[in-house]
C-alpha cells in the first residue's frame, strides 16, 4: 500500500514551492528534535513526490563509510524488495543511475532503463517493478565529499521535468545538509560538552530552514563563516566587510535597521532583501537568524540561514510589464536602438531612431536602413552585415548615418543574437553610439600629437610619452643626443639601462605607484650620458585622461639638474648645521617655558585654596564689595591657571613624541561632543557631521585640535542664534601629495578677515575676557599641532555671520 505524507505534512491547498518549503522545515525540526535521519529523509523523499505532477518514486542512497557501496536511506514508495536488492550494490562506472552518479559526482539521466547500457546490470530486476526511467543526481557536502544520491524513478519512459529538477535541487541542498550534520553528531558523541554546544549549534542551524548558513558575531560587524550552497559565495575565514561583498550599498541601511533592533532586543532577525550572488548577479533571499546566549544572557554569536527567493521575485513580474520596461528604457536611453528577427528582418526601433533620421517604421523595416547610410559606405555595411547574420555572433562596425536635416554622424553599432535552447539565432538587438565627437576629438589628438613632436624637438629638456600602461613610445630629439640610444633601443622599458643602478629600484617603484594611482610623477634619479658620465635628472610626468578618467596617455620631461644638485647638496651641508643650533636653541627655550609655567603653579593654586576658604568661611560675614572683590580674585587665579596649562601645553608640543596610529575622526568628534555635553545642551548647540576619513596623527592632539575648534564654534556664538557647527571632509592633492582637507564652519560671531593669520598667534584675543572667557592659546595649540602632523592650518571669517577653519592633513605620515 502506498505511503503518504499524511505523518509529516499537512499538504492540501498549498502550492509546489510551499509544499517544498513546508518540507523542508518539518526535516529540519525532526532532525533537531533528535527524530532517525531514515525518518528525516522520508519526509523530503515524500515532498518531492507530493509536489510531482506525474507518478515518480524518490529514493535517497546513502555512501558507506569507505566510500565503495550505495545503502538506502529513504525510499517510502519504492518496493521493499527492490530496496532491499539495491543497498550495498557497489559505486562503478555502470552501476545503474545511483551508482553512476555516485561514481562521476555528476547527474546522471536514463530515460529507457531497457536499453541504456548503465542499467545492464540493474535492467531486469528495475523491469520487474515497473520502473522504466531513472534520473539521479549526487549530493555533495561543502567540501565537494560525495555523501549520498537523491533519485526520481518514474513507470514510463522519459526525462525529468524542469519542476521535478528544481524540487530534488532544492531539497537535495536540505539532505545534505542534514546527513551532513547527523555524520557530524555521530563523531562527537563522545564528547557530552561538545555534544551540548553542537546541538545548540544544530538547533540554531536548523531553526531558519533555508540553504545557505551563516554565522555572524555578536554585534554583526565580523561575518566568521558562510555556507552560500553555491547561491552565495562562501566564506571560510572572518571577514569584516561582508556587507560590501553580499549587500548592495542602498539596501544597507535598511537591513542594518532591522540588525540593530534584533540585537537590541536579543530576538530573531528576519527579512527579505537582495543580495549579491555567487555568479556577480543580483538576487532574493529570505534571511532568518537567531542570537545565541551565554549563561549570563548576553549574546555570544548568531547563526542564521537564508533561502534562494530570486526565481519567485522575478515571476512576480509580468510579461508585459517587462516588455513596456524594455521598450521605455530603450526610448529613454541616448542610443538608438532596434530589434530584428533571426534572418536580420529588423521590425523595431526605438523613439530616438526615428527622432534622428526623420523616418517612420514603415520607412525602415526590413533593409529600408539602408537608405539613411552615406552612399560612400553602404556598400561595405550591407555587405558586412549580411555576412555577420549568418555567423550567429555578435558585431560590431562604425558608420555614419544621415540624420534628418540631411547632415551624417559617425556611429558605433553594436548587435547581439538571441538564441533559443539548440543554439539558433532567433532575434537580434542592437544599438547605434553617436561616437561622431569621439572621432574628431581623436583626429584633434593625433593632430595634436603631430604638433608636440615638432615643438618638443626644440625644447632643451627631454620630453617622452608612455600608453596607459607605462611603455614608452616616444622620446624627443634630445633624448637621442643625450643618451646615444636608438628608439629600437630606448621603447617600451629599455630606456632604464642607462639608469645608475644604486637608483632603478627606487625610481621603478615609484613609476609603478603612478601608474596604479594615477598621481603625479616626480623623481630625481641619475642618467648615464653617451660619453659614460651619470648625470642627475628631475622627471615629471603627468597623465592625459578621457573624460570619464579613465588614463589614455602619460608626458612626462626629464631636466638635467645635475649643477643645481651639486650645489644644493653644499647647501644642505651648511643647513643642517644651523638646524642643529636651531634645534638646540628650542630646547632650551621649550625647558625655561615649563620650569617657569611649573613655579608659578604653587602660588597661583594656594591663590585659589586660601580665596575659597575665605569665600566659603566667611562669606555670610563680609560685606558685598568684599564677596564681589572675593570672587574677581577666583577667576582671575583661574585664568592664570588656564594659562601656565596652555604654556606647558604649548611648550611641550615641539617635544613630544609622534606615535601615528590610524584615528577615526568621526570617534574624535562624537568623544568631544560627549565632552562638551553640558555646554552643548546650555546653548542648544548643533553637530554636524558626516562621511569622515580615517587618519593618520597622534590620538591625543586631534583630539585637543578638534576640541579647541568645537568648543571656540560654541563658546563664540551669536546671542539669540542657535549654534550650528558643521563639519566636512574630501581628498585634495597638492604637490603630488594626497591630503585630508578637514572644514570647520560656524554661525557664531565670526570675525574680520585682518585677523586671519593673527588668531593663530600665542595670547592673541580679539574680545574682552570679560565677554568671552579663554587664554589666547587655544588657536595657536591648534596650528602647532595641525603642523607638528605636517599639515596647514587658515580660517576665513564674516564678522558676525560666523568662522570657517581649513584644515589639511597628509593622507600618508
Amino acid at each position: 500500500m502506498r505511503r503518504t505524507a499524511d505523518d509529516h505534512i499537512a499538504y492540501e491547498k498549498i502550492s509546489r514551492n510551499e509544499v517544498i518549503l513546508e518540507g523542508q522545515k518539518r526535516a529540519l525540526e525532526l532532525a533537531v528534535n533528535g527524530s532517525r535521519l531514515s525518518d528525516v529523509l522520508d519526509v523530503l523523499t515524500l515532498c518531492v513526490e507530493r509536489q510531482s505532477e506525474d507518478q515518480i518514486f524518490a529514493s535517497i542512497l546513502l555512501i558507506d563509510q569507505d566510500g565503495k557501496r550505495l545503502l538506502h536511506g529513504s525510499a517510502p514508495n519504492l518496493p521493499l524488495a527492490y530496496n532491499q536488492a539495491i543497498t550495498g550494490s557497489e559505486i562503478e562506472s555502470n552501476a545503474g543511475s545511483c551508482g553512476t552518479a555516485a561514481f562521476t559526482k555528476k547527474e546522471v539521466v536514463v530515460s529507457d532503463i531497457s536499453t541504456d547500457p548503465l542499467w545492464q546490470k540493474y535492467k531486469h530486476l528495475a523491469l520487474q517493478h515497473g520502473l522504466a526511467a531513472c534520473w539521479s543526481t549526487p549530493i555533495l557536502s561543502r567540501s565537494n565529499d560525495l555523501l549520498a544520491t537523491f533519485a526520481l524513478y518514474y513507470t514510463k519512459r522519459r526525462r525529468p521535468s524542469e519542476a521535478d529538477r528544481n524540487a530534488v535541487e532544492l531539497l537535495s541542498r536540505t539532505a545534505g545538509i542534514v546527513i551532513e550534520w547527523f555524520s557530524d553528531i555521530a563523531k562527537k558523541r563522545e564528547a557530552e560538552n561538545a555534544l551540548k554546544k553542537t546541538d545548540q549549534h544544530l538547533r540554531a542551524l536548523m531553526t531558519a530552514t533555508s540553504d545557505v548558513i551563516y554565522r555572524m558575531s555578536a554585534d554583526w560587524k565580523t561575518m566568521w563563516t558562510l555556507y552560500g550552497q553555491n547561491f552565495l559565495e562562501d566564506t571560510s575565514n572572518a571577514i569584516d566587510e561582508w556587507q560590501s561583498k553580499y549587500l548592495l550599498p542602498e539596501d544597507r541601511k535598511p537591513i542594518e535597521a532591522v540588525i540593530n533592533h534584533a540585537i537590541k532586543t536579543k530576538g530573531t532577525f528576519q527579512l527579505e532583501h537582495r543580495v549579491i550572488q555567487a555568479d556577480g548577479f543580483i538576487g532574493w533571499t529570505f534571511s532568518r537568524a537567531i542570537p545565541i546566549l551565554d549563561d549570563s544572557g548576553n549574546i555570544v554569536e548568531w547563526y542564521g540561514v537564508a533561502t534562494d527567493v530570486t526565481n519567485r521575485k522575478r515571476n512576480e513580474a509580468s510579461l508585459v510589464e517587462s516588455e513596456k520596461q524594455f521598450r521605455d528604457f530603450s526610448n529613454s536611453i541616448k542610443n538608438l536602438a532596434w530589434m530584428a528577427h533571426g534572418d536580420g528582418w529588423i521590425y523595431w526601433y526605438n523613439q530616438r531612431w526615428y527622432d534622428y533620421t526623420g523616418t517612420t517604421l514603415e520607412d525602415m523595416q526590413g533593409w529600408g536602413w539602408a537608405s539613411v547610410h552615406h552612399p560612400d559606405h553602404v556598400a561595405r555595411t550591407t555587405e558586412f552585415i549580411r555576412t555577420a547574420w549568418q555567423t550567429g555572433k555578435e558585431w560590431e562596425l562604425t558608420f555614419p548615418l544621415k540624420s534628418k536635416d540631411g547632415t551624417y554622424r559617425w556611429f558605433l553599432t553594436r548587435a547581439y543574437p538571441i538564441k533559443d535552447d539548440q543554439g539558433k539565432v532567433i532575434k537580434w538587438i542592437g544599438t547605434n553610439t553617436d561616437v561622431n565627437e569621439k572621432l574628431r576629438i581623436q583626429e584633434e589628438l593625433r593632430q595634436s600629437e603631430d604638433r608636440l613632436r615638432q615643438i618638443s624637438d626644440f625644447m632643451p629638456q627631454i620630453v617622452w610619452s608612455t600608453d596607459a600602461h607605462g611603455d614608452h613610445d616616444f622620446f624627443n630629439k634630445r633624448w637621442y643626443e643625450f643618451s646615444g640610444l636608438t628608439f629600437e633601443e630606448s621603447k617600451g622599458e629599455q630606456w632604464s639601462r642607462i639608469v645608475h643602478p644604486d637608483d632603478v629600484e627606487r625610481i621603478t617603484s615609484t613609476w609603478q605607484r603612478s601608474l596604479q594611482t594615477g598621481q603625479l610623477y616626480e623623481v630625481e634619479f641619475r642618467f648615464r650620458r653617451y660619453d659614460g658620465e651619470y648625470r642627475w635628472i628631475l622627471a615629471r610626468a603627468m597623465p592625459l585622461r578621457q573624460a570619464n578618467g579613465t588614463i589614455e596617455r602619460w608626458f612626462g620631461t626629464s631636466t638635467d639638474i645635475h649643477d643645481q644638485k651639486t650645489m644644493s647638496q653644499k647647501l644642505e651641508t651648511l643647513v643642517y648645521e644651523r638646524t642643529k643650533e636651531l634645534k638646540r636653541s628650542n630646547e632650551d627655550l621649550q625647558q625655561f617655558a615649563h620650569v617657569s609655567s611649573h613655579d608659578l603653579k604653587e602660588p597661583v593654586r594656594k591663590i585659589q585654596v586660601f580665596s575659597n576658604m575665605i569665600s566659603d568661611r566667611f562669606q555670610q560675614h563680609l560685606p558685598q564689595q568684599v564677596n564681589v572683590n572675593i570672587e574677581r580674585i577666583k577667576k582671575s587665579a583661574n585664568r592664570i591657571a588656564s594659562m601656565i596649562e596652555g604654556v606647558l601645553l604649548y611648550s611641550s608640543l615641539e617635544g613630544s613624541s609622534m606615535m601615528f596610529e590610524d584615528i577615526d575622526l568621526a570617534h574624535i568628534i562624537s568623544e568631544v561632543a560627549t565632552e562638551l555635553e553640558l555646554v552643548i545642551a546650555e546653548k542648544n548647540a548643533k553637530i554636524n557631521y558626516a562621511d569622515l576619513p580615517i587618519i593618520q596623527g597622534v590620538p591625543t592632539m586631534i583630539y585637543q585640535l578638534f576640541y579647541n575648534l568645537i568648543n571656540n564654534a560654541i563658546k563664540f556664538s551669536k546671542s539669540g542664534r542657535q549654534p550650528i557647527v558643521t563639519i566636512t571632509s574630501q581628498l585634495t592633492v597638492r604637490n603630488g601629495r594626497s591630503f585630508h582637507q578637514i572644514i570647520i564652519e560656524d554661525n557664531g560671531i565670526g570675525f574680520s578677515n585682518i585677523y586671519s593669520e593673527a588668531i593663530f598667534t600665542t595670547f592673541t584675543r580679539l574680545h574682552s575676557k570679560d565677554d568671552y572667557e579663554g587664554t589666547g592659546l587655544g588657536l595657536a595649540l591648534c596650528k602647532k599641532i595641525v603642523e607638528r602632523h605636517g599639515g596647514t592650518i587658515s580660517a576665513t571669517g564674516v564678522d558676525g555671520e560666523g568662522a570657517k577653519f581649513m584644515i589639511q592633513l597628509p593622507v600618508d605620515k
